[in-house]
């Protein structure tokens, strides 16, 4: 059939996907929230809105990709490993799982408390 799916490869590429939406959304917030560039409100509103929209879609990206890298990269391993590959592939699990764990909860904050 065909190759199989690098899901590393896939992992990190929605790991960086999320983290230049997050990066693009602070962008559009920092410049449409500042009174000098942006005099119109309607404009205010909608840059609000946007830096909304995109930090969700990032966090959003960012938790999938650590959960791919936990369930599919990260998962049981059936060939026998030595300690040191054990202890970094312990560190690597709880590094994901605490990016996918802040994303989410971010994630909520900002779908809940953040006014639209």
């Amino acid at each position: 059939m065909g190759r199989p799916i690098d899901w590393s490869l896939v992992s990190l590429a929605t790991k960086a996907l999320g983290l230049l939406l997050v990066f693009v959304g602070t962008l559009v917030g920092v410049i449409g929230l500042n009174p000098s560039t942006t005099p119109n409100v309607g404009f205010m509103d909608d840059a609000v809105f946007v830096t909304r929209l995109l930090w969700t879609l990032g966090l959003g990206a960012l938790a999938a990709g650590a959960g791919m890298k936990l369930r599919y990269v990260l998962g049981p391993s059936s060939s026998v490993i030595s300690d040191g590959q054990a202890r970094v592939m312990v560190a690597s699990q709880w590094r994901n799982s605490l990016t996918f764990l802040i994303a989410l909860i971010l994630l909520v904050w900002i779908l809940t408390f953040l006014p639209i």
